[in-house]
């Protein structure tokens, strides 16, 4: 009778460690929307022109 509760820890230990993959979920983190223009702009993905434009509207 005894092992009926160690065999219950083992199976919630193994059971977290499945759902979880042995790591606490993470939030993901939000980036400000003018960092992520600027990361555009310096990947070449926008133009000059469109960053500035993006840059105006963000800070209206």
């Amino acid at each position: 009778m005894m092992w009926i509760p160690i065999l219950l820890v083992i199976w919630w230990i193994w059971d977290r460690d499945r759902r979880t993959n042995g790591s606490f979920p993470v939030s993901p983190t939000r980036k400000d929307p003018l960092q992520i223009v600027k990361e555009r702009y310096a990947r070449g993905e926008i133009t000059k022109e469109q960053y500035d434009q993006l840059k105006q509207d963000l800070q209206d």
